[in-house]
């Protein structure tokens, strides 16, 4: 396994899932110069229960085809990566299908479903119409760690989306403008992906057989993490539609805009850790020191910007005005969980890697059943921060599980080295915290000194850094840029 590689595959995710977040909070920045918090709230029900749906019928098939397209490509046998890609494409076509008639027949009988109502059911249609196939095209190409051609439809995306959806809001559709915005940033998505798959497999002479096999491989890998999977999005889901459904569509938009800043730290980690899956799954050997060495860098990228997030979780919300500015401990109660979320986010693609199913089901529901019950628990309570301390809570959780399940596979986390990832830059904050410094400052402070630290103590090793630097640059530029990177280094790692 090539650390660089995978570390430069994850960098086109996040730059892709970056460009997403901030996007959209540019877009909600805009719309909220037209709309209120309800219709924020309005919408991003809407869009909850789309994801939930689409999830719910895809039976963990595009998660499944990760492993297959991972192991068959490492051999560059196209005939079975093509096999196995058309077969769930044709699966998932048909489920989808199925899923949107009883949304089209509750919009004709005037009937809403969980708060929704029948009207806007037909935007929960066109939404999973579009996005159920998605995921197939995304899983084909990041197995294959060509994530460029991801991150550039959501890109151009993102950038249709906010385009689209300011001249709308100009002419004053409302609501509606921050739906079709969707609804059309999301298909020019899919006919990117569908023409980039086009090109990847027509100078192929491909002999394709879906058959029987083909099929109960793609279900049997997929099922184990339908449910997980299912009750992630169920997670993120419910916690919107709880607070919609509870307390009401003005605090739904405040925790969904919270909920999407919160999203671009977390995405630094499952961008990087989430291609270590058909990584691994491709690998003969080595699976536990691959792991160990990309959670502990993955550790190390997401710590500190974590920390300044919960430190400096009202910045972003002055930008959007005083309407915005409740949602702030929202974003730190979520921004918490992200500190600690890479080391279970590498050990549950190690469990699903070796194939221990029973293991990937029992993380799954340890992390995200426990969030569900504590979104009904805590909702009713707390509101919206409720359900926020129930997202970051599940984590914790989901630590504990981490334990009991290593320990019987025989894999020992480096717990210590964690811990110390984890503690440096929060000591950071809290000083920081304590005296007032002003985020310009203090932001930079808490990066860069965890980031000596973090190199001097070992935790990112010298080796690391230079299969890093040699995945995004050639020789030649590393010899050209040789004054520059040398007294870096000698800052980081000394003589």
């Amino acid at each position: 396994m090539s650390t660089g590689k995978v570390v430069k595959s994850g960098m086109w995710i996040y730059v892709g899932g970056l460009a997403t977040n901030i996007v959209g909070y540019a877009y909600w920045l805009i719309a909220s110069q037209f709309v209120g918090p309800e219709v924020v709230g309005s919408a991003s029900a809407i869009i909850a229960l789309q994801g939930l749906l689409v999830v719910a019928v895809s039976l963990g098939l595009p998660t499944g085809l990760r492993r297959f397209i991972g192991e068959h490509h490492s051999k560059q046998d196209f005939d079975r990566v093509g096999s196995y890609f058309f077969a769930n494409l044709i699966i998932m076509s048909m489920l989808s299908l199925v899923c949107i008639v009883p949304l089209i027949i509750a919009y004709q009988i005037n009937q809403g479903i969980l708060g929704i109502s029948s009207i806007d059911l037909g935007f929960v249609a066109f939404l999973v119409l579009l996005n159920s196939l998605t995921p197939i095209f995304v899983s084909l190409f990041d197995s294959m760690l060509r994530t460029k051609i991801t991150a550039s439809a959501q890109v151009i995306s993102a950038l249709v989306k906010i385009t689209l959806g300011y001249l709308l809001l100009l002419m004053n559709f409302g609501f509606l403008a921050i739906m079709v915005a969707f609804l059309l940033s999301t298909l020019i998505a899919d006919f990117i992906l569908i023409g980039a798959t086009y090109l990847f497999f027509r100078n192929k002479s491909l002999k394709i057989n879906i058959d029987q096999k083909v099929v109960r491989d793609l279900v049997t890998s997929g099922l184990p993490a339908w449910l997980p999977n299912m009750l992630t999005i169920a997670g993120q889901s419910f916690a919107v539609l709880i607070v919609y459904n509870i307390v009401g569509d003005t605090e739904t938009g405040l925790y969904y805009i919270a909920y999407a800043i919160a999203a671009v730290v977390y995405a630094a980690p499952t961008s990087i850790l989430g291609l270590m899956y058909p990584v691994l799954s491709g690998m003969e050997d080595g699976r536990k020191e691959s792991i160990t060495k990309m959670t502990r860098i993955a550790v190390a990228l997401t710590a500190p910007f974590a920390v300044a997030v919960v430190v400096f979780s009202n910045i972003p919300f002055m930008i959007l005005g005083p309407l915005y500015m409740d949602a702030a401990p929202l974003l730190s109660w979520l921004a918490i969980g992200a500190i600690a979320y890479p080391i279970y986010a590498g050990y549950y693609s190690y469990a699903y890697a070796i194939k221990q199913n029973r293991h990937v089901l029992t993380l799954g529901i340890s992390i995200n059943g426990s969030r569900l019950v504590l979104y009904v628990l805590l909702a009713s309570i707390f509101g919206a921060m409720g359900v926020a301390m129930g997202y970051t809570l599940g984590i914790v959780v989901g630590l504990f599980a981490m334990v009991i399940s290593s320990s019987l596979l025989d894999y020992r986390p480096p717990w210590l080295t964690y811990g110390k990832t984890v503690i440096i830059p929060c000591l950071f904050g809290i000083v920081l915290y304590y005296f007032q410094i002003h985020w310009l400052l203090a932001v930079p402070i808490i990066v860069l000194l965890s980031t000596i630290i973090y190199t001097r103590s070992n935790i990112i090793s010298r080796e690391d850094a230079i299969e890093i630097i040699n995945a995004f640059m050639s020789p030649i530029s590393i010899t050209r840029f040789y004054v520059v990177l040398r007294p870096v280094s000698v800052i980081l790692f000394g003589k």
